[in-house]
């Protein structure tokens, strides 16, 4: 499964994206369209994020169809100013949200638009529309879909939980602590957007809203069946210089949550209680929206990357 896409011209900064889904179903032509691939219901399959599957692919894939959205993505940060702001450079934006990134279970293809704030069902073997379903905010990371069930966050500062079958609401909860509104990169946003995505594990979904420390930053637990709250951390934006900003998809392991922080890598929270356990911070080269668990280790970084060991955090190799 890939999203391709296409820069046109460039106008105030912005690319002109078209943007294509693809499904690449080798199985449907060695095997006809009555077997199906195993499930990849979250974003890099699991809540690990190993992008492991035990799917077995034969070679050449073939596209079986072609979805193309009315409108491409929008990015959350647009790209570093030129000149100097208060006498320093901008760095780099951390991009996470440049394509659709899809789910796909029981049939059904879903993935969220940061364009038009709507999570979208297609089917799986057709690639033709099942439904839509619009939040008050764009969408910026993959749903996760568990029994049926579809979640996602938005910059609306909500999170929802829609039936998989027809994408009504099955219940809606809000993670920013008030309904204020600022602008962001031309849209108006919550001023605790949930950019975290929605990772659902053992009958519990996590997430997290806010990314300005300053502002306060908050981290839930909550029943993934009916929205009702286990715990809520809010204590992580007390210090305004803290380094915890959640944006990028959280991971777990039996006991821990992990929560990219953009330019630091991730931070550590107790998954039962949501008690903050431990921050890391190797340099800003190491850090990004996204992170991998591995043997009991946490790989992160974009252009460079970082693995150290999930109880004693001792870095042990760096990829650069």
């Amino acid at each position: 499964m890939v999203v391709q896409c296409r820069s046109g011209e460039s106008t105030w900064g912005e690319k002109r994206l078209s943007f294509v889904l693809a499904i690449l179903c080798a199985w449907a032509a060695a095997m006809g369209p009555a077997v199906r691939a195993e499930d990849w219901p979250m974003y890099r399959h699991d809540a690990a994020r190993s992008g492991v599957t035990s799917e077995e692919l034969a070679f050449p894939l073939e596209a079986c169809w072609v979805f193309r959205p009315l409108f491409g993505p929008k990015a959350a940060w647009g790209d570093p100013k030129p000149d100097p702001v208060e006498g320093y450079l901008e760095l780099r934006r951390m991009h996470f949200d440049d394509v659709f990134q899809v789910a796909v279970a029981g049939g059904g293809v879903y993935f969220g638009s940061s364009s038009d704030n709507k999570v979208y069902c297609l089917a799986l073997e057709t690639g033709q529309p099942r439904w839509s379903s619009i939040t008050g905010g764009p969408i910026r990371l993959s749903p996760t879909v568990v029994d049926g069930r579809v979640y996602v966050g938005s910059d609306d500062g909500c999170v929802y939980c829609l039936g998989a079958a027809d994408g009504t609401v099955v219940w809606k909860f809000q993670a920013a602590p008030a309904d204020d509104r600022v602008l962001g990169n031309g849209r108006m946003i919550s001023l605790w957007p949930v950019r975290t995505g929605v990772l659902v594990d053992g009958g519990v979904a996590y997430f997290g809203a806010g990314i300005f420390p300053a502002e306060g930053v908050f981290l839930y637990g909550v029943d993934a069946a009916t929205g009702k709250e286990f715990w809520r951390n809010d204590t992580c934006g007390e210090v305004p210089q803290s380094r915890i900003s959640p944006q990028g998809y959280l991971l777990a392991s039996a006991t821990t949550l992990y929560v990219p922080r953009g330019r630091v890598s991730p931070a550590a929270f107790d998954r039962a209680t949501g008690q903050l356990k431990y921050e890391t911070y190797f340099g800003k080269a190491f850090g990004g929206a996204y992170a991998l668990l591995a043997e009991e280790a946490v790989y992160t970084g974009t252009e460079a990357m970082v693995a150290f060991k999930a109880d004693t955090r001792d870095r042990f190799a760096v990829f650069a």
